[in-house]
């Protein structure tokens, strides 16, 4: 039997943790299109509600609320600490091959 759902009961459901997730990916989307013309963000706004709409829609069913706790939280910190950590020994290991002459490379 149809039920008479609209596409924005997932947002009501779960309002905070539905803006959050907007706002990360709109977040990301900006970061990436490194841009901040009106355009963009404008594109970055409607792709990253229409993704949260659709996302809610799917998982319509299921009355768990979006959250993150402590320990997610300083799992993420204590990796994108990592993850730069890393960047940075790799830039030099490119650094030490690219400016060493005695390396055999050639373009």
């Amino acid at each position: 039997m149809p039920s008479n759902r609209s596409l924005l009961d997932g947002f009501k459901r779960d309002l905070g943790g539905s803006l959050l997730i907007a706002v990360l990916m709109l977040a990301f989307w900006l970061v990436v299109s490194n841009s901040l013309h009106w355009q963009h963000i404008l594109t970055g706004i409607f792709i990253s509600f229409l993704t949260t709409l659709l996302w809610n829609e799917i998982n319509a069913e299921e009355k768990v609320k979006t959250g993150f706790n402590c320990r997610q939280v300083v799992r993420t910190i204590r990796y994108l600490f990592c993850l730069l950590w890393e960047i940075i020994k790799a830039n030099f290991v490119v650094a030490g091959i690219v400016l060493n002459p005695r390396l055999p490379i050639s373009p």
